[in-house]
């Protein structure tokens, strides 16, 4: 067997949901063998048949110390997932130089054919969980980027340099610098993406009693809540949860003594 090239990102085979195995045949297992090659060659703890351009539903995971434990899939489904949530910085040889920590399911119960074609069911936990639903997702024509919010991944349509109108995926930094960019075409600055505490726009007459708007960021926008606060008759201590705000008021008491 051998060792196959990885594709990478945006080849748009990545995005193609990978066709069904009908069943186990010796040019599947010849797959699956390239497949632990390859991923023992990067090394990885995982890989899906689209990564290696092979449009169907299979996937192998190794997740061992000593290695040699890979496990072969065919057509993988999660059917049972772990209401406790585990966090991992994920990669891909598909992106190379890009990583995100994510969070799935500590542990899933994965139904799939074997090696012999046989229907099981087998439960995974920890890394080896988390590599079986990052392969599943390949074979669903998704990248662990994906499941990113969306100010971390983008897929934007526009006219490149050719003329031609076009999709393409950007992530974590290039996600971030063009929805910047964008915002600048809409005649948007990013202070305007702030929370209400981090930027406010206020009316109020000026020293020279004509009506006037500014808009305030960070601090300045924080001091002058805080100030209207004060001309409402309220202090920053309302604004806490009556836990946090008798705590200080017990605090308070204790240090005018």
């Amino acid at each position: 067997m051998s060792v196959r090239p990885i594709l990478r990102w945006p080849d748009r085979r990545l995005r193609s949901p990978a066709e069904p195995v009908s069943e186990v045949t010796d040019t599947v297992r010849a797959h699956w063998q390239d497949m632990i090659d390859t991923m023992e060659a990067m090394p990885g703890v995982g890989l899906a048949a689209p990564q290696i351009g092979v449009g169907l539903r299979l996937a192998v995971v190794d997740a061992s110390a000593e290695r040699g434990q890979a496990v072969r899939m065919a057509n993988p489904e999660i059917v049972h997932a772990s209401v406790e949530m585990r966090e991992h910085e994920e990669a891909s040889p598909c992106l190379p130089g890009v990583s995100a920590r994510l969070s799935r399911p500590r542990a899933v119960t994965v139904r799939f054919l074997d090696e012999t074609g046989a229907e099981t069911e087998r439960d995974f936990v920890l890394l080896w969980a988390t590599s079986v639903q990052h392969q599943i997702d390949h074979l669903d024509g998704r990248l662990f980027v994906d499941r990113l919010s969306r100010t971390r991944a983008v897929t934007v349509r526009f006219l490149d340099e050719t003329g031609a109108e076009t999709e393409r995926d950007f992530v974590l930094l290039w996600a971030t610098s063009v929805q910047h960019q964008i915002d600048h075409l809409d005649g948007r600055l990013f202070v305007d993406r702030l929370s209400r505490t981090r930027a406010v726009t206020v009316r109020f007459l000026d020293e020279t009693g004509a009506e006037t708007e500014r808009d305030f960021v960070l601090l300045w926008a924080t001091s002058v809540q805080h100030q209207i606060d004060h001309l409402d008759g309220r202090l920053f201590v309302d604004r806490l949860s009556r836990t946090k705000r008798d705590m200080l008021v017990r605090r308070s008491r204790k240090a005018a003594r």
